[in-house]
């Protein structure tokens, strides 16, 4: 079981990692350094330390108001316009990564659920939390969710400045 003190100590080494990585300008800081600190004080730790399910869903329905608070007047006919390229691009990757998951699971390299649920496209709290309630391998989901994050912020800048150069 998990002290007030392991959550307190998780808290703090979440901000603290979260606050020095994005004071560095490091695109996404917050969110990547607040999950590297906390991997590295639990493998440091060499504890087990998991958040108590109220403290879970504490966190959910606070990322759930900062998603809220980003809808605008207008949204819904701008999303209605749009719906047709959202539909098609979010349809493609769950597609792409359904294939993926068949590949790794029939080779072996990984259970259907933990293929699946991995390889989707999808919020890394969200595939998390599915991952515990099913019969998957929460962390190399979570190692796969975690290295997209990764990459994507990582990589976003260059391929931005690549993708309004190729449409020129």
């Amino acid at each position: 079981m998990t002290s007030v003190v392991d959550i307190i100590l998780i808290v703090a080494a979440g901000a603290a990692g979260g606050i020095l990585l994005n004071r560095t300008g490091f695109p996404g800081g917050g969110l990547i350094g607040a999950m590297v600190a906390v991997m590295l004080f639990k493998a440091l730790k060499g504890a087990d330390i998991t958040l108590p399910s109220n403290v879970k869903l504490a966190v959910e329905i606070l990322i759930g108001i900062t998603v809220g608070t980003m809808y605008y007047p207008g949204m819904l006919l701008e999303l209605k316009r749009l719906a047709g390229p959202i539909l098609v691009s979010s349809s493609l990757l769950i597609v792409l990564g359904f294939v993926i998951a068949i590949i790794y699971a029939r080779f072996g390299l990984l259970d259907s659920s933990t293929a699946f649920l991995g390889t989707n496209p999808g919020a890394l709290s969200a595939m998390i939390g599915l991952s515990t309630s099913i019969d998957a391998q929460t962390p190399l989901v979570l190692a796969f969710h975690f290295t997209r994050i990764v990459l994507v912020i990582l990589t976003a800048p260059f391929l931005l400045r690549l993708f309004n150069y190729l449409m020129r």
